[in-house]
């Protein structure tokens, strides 16, 4: 029976189409930062609330950079900063208040709907910091969310005591983690970052999308996309 080919295809046939592609993949995860939400780093978006000098968290950085402190050093330092501006030690409720200014992606509700209607674990691995990925992750349905949590005394204060859970180059093995946990092989994963931090990770997942990012991102990517709702098509080109 010869079928002809029709010339405009229907959106059912189309969705068919998408479906079949994705099916490949079990398990897609978003960086935080400038994925998810508008601002591309919360802890510079805290920075700002709390009027912290650039030129000090500009040294923060540069020295994380070059090796002269590990991330976790880099996080009491940024604390310390916060500290210092507010002239007293930061209370959770400074730190709920400062995230709560954070834009969340308007497409952010959209896609995750339609990704876990596809049957996707959708998760969050970020270094970004955790209560702000956490409160994404429980509004919008997330299965997983892992991040740096700013710990807190019983009292509310900010603990002298912090552990990066989430450094950026840890990402990759976090990716291989996550997917032992359920049961996922790595090539039946997805990672969508924006950042160069995320070239390991996203060299390392089934498909790597870049979205809204540098050049040399784009260059380790499978797909590069410029807007978040673009994930759900761009899935299919993987």
């Amino acid at each position: 029976m010869f079928l002809s080919h029709p010339s405009t295809p229907s959106l059912d046939m189309v969705k068919v189409v998408i479906e079949l592609s994705t099916r490949k993949y079990r398990l897609i995860a978003f960086d935080l930062d400038g994925v998810l939400t508008e601002s591309r780093s919360s802890w510079e978006h805290v920075h700002d609330y709390f009027g912290v000098p650039m030129g000090s968290r500009r040294k923060n950085f540069l020295d994380y950079v070059w090796g002269r402190i590990d991330y976790n050093e880099w996080i009491k330092r940024d604390i310390e900063l916060w500290n210092k501006a507010l002239g007293r030690k930061l209370r959770r409720e400074d730190l709920l208040e400062a995230i709560d200014g954070v834009k969340v992606n308007d497409d952010v509700g959209r896609v995750v709907g339609e990704l876990k209607g596809r049957g996707f674990i959708v998760g969050i691995i970020s270094a970004g910091i955790g209560q702000l990925a956490e409160k994404i992750a429980s509004k919008h349905g997330f299965d997983f969310w892992i991040a740096n949590p700013i710990t807190f005394t019983s009292n509310g204060v900010v603990s002298d005591n912090q552990r990066a859970r989430m450094p950026p180059y840890r990402k990759p093995l976090t990716l291989l983690w996550i997917a032992r946990r359920y049961g996922v092989s790595i090539r039946e994963t997805i990672y969508v970052g924006d950042s160069d931090w995320d070239i390991g990770v996203i060299k390392l997942a089934g498909c790597g999308i870049a979205y809204n990012c540098s050049t040399k991102l784009a260059g380790n990517a499978n797909i590069v996309v410029n807007k978040l709702s673009e994930v759900l098509e761009a899935i299919a080109q993987c």
